[in-house]
């Protein structure tokens, strides 16, 4: 009897351990995304974790994890909710006919853009267009919408967990401008050419006389396929405005030209209907 105890506690061992090994350590990012494998530290600003299958420790900043949830089953949360706002709420009065246009949300399979960078260089070009053709509203400072966001922990890749109405109101405007930008980087062309010219011209005979220095010239040009689309909300979380557009030509900056195209048909533009 003693001897079957020991068995069946053995094989109980060796079950439990077996479970441990195999369950992982989660961290839940705030935009939703669940990576599994082992967490290695925690420190006041981050958490190092080590992906399941893999040795290359990785550092979280805390910011962006809404709840780790370890293999013990405990749960350590950094944020169940959503970015704080504003600790002085706007008023309706105050953000009457205000308009934030926000960081562009885009989309590309070159590795070469810089997300971050265009992201901000797209945002400045719609304010300038929205402050260059509308006379109906005020448009905020892009470097204050910025400065607002972060303040409440809000960035492109978490600003869709916050409702439209509310970041208005955390912005201190009555509308606010999502956009997106889909770019694809569709190849490249090389274009070139081939000039022939000549040393020691005879300028009175032949022109062809004389030594031929052939040099080359070409260019490389990258193509793009590039589609934005634009939504307005206001402060009561309505959607006032959406629209999107492909870009006409194929540069990089072809998307200039089509933000301008769909601010002048916002309630605000001059082509609006």
């Amino acid at each position: 009897m003693k001897s079957v105890l020991k068995i069946m506690a053995l094989l109980l061992m060796f079950t439990v351990t077996a479970y441990s090994q195999d369950v992982a350590d989660r961290v839940i990012m705030l935009n939703g995304e669940s990576k599994e494998g082992k967490v290695t530290a925690i420190d006041s600003d981050n958490v190092k974790f080590v992906h399941k299958g893999e040795t290359l420790e990785y550092e979280f900043k805390k910011t962006e994890i809404n709840k780790i949830v370890f293999a013990s089953g405990r749960e350590e949360v950094f944020s169940n909710k959503q970015p704080a706002q504003q600790q002085t709420l706007s008023n309706p009065a105050d953000r009457r006919n205000k308009l934030a246009v926000l960081p562009f949300n885009f989309t590309t399979n070159d590795d070469g853009l810089m997300s971050e960078d265009l992201s901000h260089r797209m945002q400045n070009d719609c304010v300038d267009d929205f402050k260059g053709d509308t006379s109906l509203i005020t448009v905020q400072d892009p470097m204050e919408t910025n400065a607002l966001l972060a303040r409440n922990n809000v960035d492109v890749n978490n600003i869709q967990s916050v409702m439209p109405k509310d970041l208005a109101v955390m912005l201190g405007v009555e509308y606010v401008v999502y956009s997106t930008g889909n770019i694809v980087n569709k190849g490249s062309q090389t274009y070139g050419s081939e000039v022939s010219t000549y040393k020691d011209k005879d300028k009175y005979k032949n022109n062809s006389k004389g030594s031929t220095v052939t040099t080359n010239n070409s260019t490389t040009v990258v193509n793009y396929s590039t589609t934005i689309e634009m939504r307005i909300y206001n402060d009561e979380g309505k959607n006032v405005y959406s629209d999107s557009k492909n870009s006409f030509g194929s540069s990089l900056d072809s998307y200039k030209a089509t933000i301008k195209y769909l601010v002048k048909r916002t309630p605000f533009g001059s082509k609006r209907k």
